[in-house]
């Protein structure tokens, strides 16, 4: 590692140990050196990809299940499962619709608040991306009328832990 990667680590870890052992709630973007920004005042930890030093957490740990979403459905709902040991406060994540050959016809970004308590599930409903009512989840109920069968994957971009 480069001297100023080795510094900008040592004086992390010591801010983090100082504000532990005062009792002081703690903000870490952890990102390279140039993005880092670090509070004692909000108590909360965020997670992304680029994290350097975010060891007990990774994206990993923020699991999906239940995915719905039928046809004439205005919601899109699923089941967020958080298995780390802290509040998860916020959620950013990228879902990717495909056809069931795997053909992409959508994808986007969202962010949610699900304020799921340590190893908990919680249930999380957002805007369907099927303005048009012509998509359903392809494990869902088939519709009556003409309707094309989709799959979903999720892509955990980040998240934020309240301590």
């Amino acid at each position: 590692m480069n001297k100023l990667l080795k510094l900008f680590l040592s004086v992390l870890l010591i801010s983090i140990c100082t504000a532990i052992s005062e009792g002081r709630k703690i903000k870490l973007h952890l990102r390279p050196p140039a993005a880092t920004e670090t509070s004692s005042d909000t108590g909360q930890i965020e997670v992304t990809a680029d994290s350097l030093a975010s060891a007990p957490y990774t994206l990993g740990m923020i699991t999906f299940s239940g995915y719905d979403k039928e046809a004439p459905a205005n919601v899109e709902s699923f089941f967020i499962t958080n298995n780390t040991d802290r509040i998860l406060k916020s959620l950013t994540l990228v879902i990717y619709y495909r056809t069931l050959d795997g053909r992409s016809l959508h994808s986007r970004r969202v962010t949610v608040e699900p304020k799921a308590a340590p190893g908990t599930t919680v249930r999380t409903d957002i805007k369907t991306w099927d303005r048009q009512h012509t998509f359903y989840y392809h494990r869902g109920n088939r519709p009556r009328k003409k309707a094309t069968p989709y799959e979903v994957a999720f892509h955990v971009e980040s998240f934020i832990l309240t301590l």
